[in-house]
């Protein structure tokens, strides 16, 4: 039996067409809402598909690179700012992993919607990202 095992090396993010490299791990979660389509009469209850949505979340390590910027700060000053709150779609996500040159993934537009920047005794400090999908996948290779 041939074949590959994904593991974390095989993973990457990707913000704004950018690779963040200093990524420990993301997650994605998508469902589709169920619309009851039950009628008087039917002894069984019917449902269809309704709309879709997606979300998920990042945890980076919080590095300041040589130039003085922090790595994948665009992912945070959404959020982490002292003016308004931009109310429009600012980042252009993709999740995936690599099989050679195959790719596999997830990209799509997003709002962050919450960040925190955590630090603890003997450890990194990170910064754990949440977003949700705005507007349809861009694209799905998953399967």
């Amino acid at each position: 039996m041939s074949g590959k095992q994904f593991t974390g090396i095989d993973g990457a993010l990707y913000c704004d067409g950018n690779k963040v490299g200093r990524i420990s791990s993301w997650t994605f979660q998508a469902s589709a809402a169920t619309l009851d389509t039950t009628t008087l009469g039917d002894f069984a209850s019917t449902s269809v598909y309704g709309i879709q949505s997606f979300q998920g979340s990042a945890t980076l390590f919080y590095y300041e690179e040589d130039g003085g910027q922090i790595e994948g700060s665009a992912l945070m000053s959404d959020v982490m700012r002292t003016t308004m709150t931009p109310t429009e779609p600012t980042h252009s996500m993709e999740l995936r992993y690599n099989n050679g040159a195959s790719v596999h993934g997830v990209s799509f537009d997003c709002l962050l919607n919450q960040v925190g920047i955590s630090a603890t005794a003997g450890g990194i400090v990170s910064a754990a990202i949440t977003f949700t999908v705005t507007g349809a996948l861009k694209t799905a290779t998953i399967a």
